[in-house]
């Protein structure tokens, strides 16, 4: 029976990039655990029959241990037809909305959305001084929290659906590093 792998994405390569965003102490640990990481996606790979990512990307940066290996690509989906928002829309009357959604006790997405409001958010309130940013998702970090304290940033944590949200937006934000 072939033996497959769903890596979903090289795991050793965040714990990389979470070395470039913090001081030297966690720095070298991170880097020391992304090394350890990468010499397992390899044995792992080297044990299945065929390994899957969802980006060319992540799985170029197994490919270039195990090149011997086959690989495919599956990209993650989206329910189209699930989250079309309704076309009976009212007119709007809320002020101006940004969203972004996504788990935030999740590294990538924390240090998104502490770099925006930071260096993007400020600009966009000094043209827009009404717009609102919603940040939606479960487990947000006391870094994320914190964000709240800004003006204009609303940190939802949890919702059960996210879909009013994104209906809400004017424009949905993904500003990862």
């Amino acid at each position: 029976i072939p033996k497959i792998m769903d890596f979903v994405d090289a795991d050793s390569e965040k714990w990389r990039l979470f070395a470039d965003y913090h001081p030297f102490i966690l720095s070298w640990v991170y880097r020391l655990e992304a090394r350890r990481l990468a010499r397992h996606e390899v044995k792992v790979a080297r044990t299945f029959d065929h390994t899957i990512f969802v980006t060319d990307r992540e799985a170029h940066i197994l490919q270039k241990h195990v090149p011997d290996r086959p690989i495919s690509i599956i990209p993650n989906g989206v329910d189209l037809e699930y989250f079309t928002p309704p076309t009976d829309r009212r007119p709007v009357t809320e002020p101006p909305a940004l969203v972004f959604t996504g788990m935030m006790d999740y590294f990538p997405n924390v240090d998104a959305m502490d770099y925006f409001c930071r260096e993007i958010f400020p600009g966009v309130r000094e043209v827009v001084p009404a717009v609102r940013l919603y940040i939606v998702g479960r487990n947000p970090t006391p870094q994320i929290r914190q964000l709240s304290h800004q003006p204009n940033v609303i940190v939802t944590g949890a919702v059960p659906d996210v879909r009013p949200y994104l209906a809400r937006a004017r424009v949905a934000v993904a500003p990862l590093r």
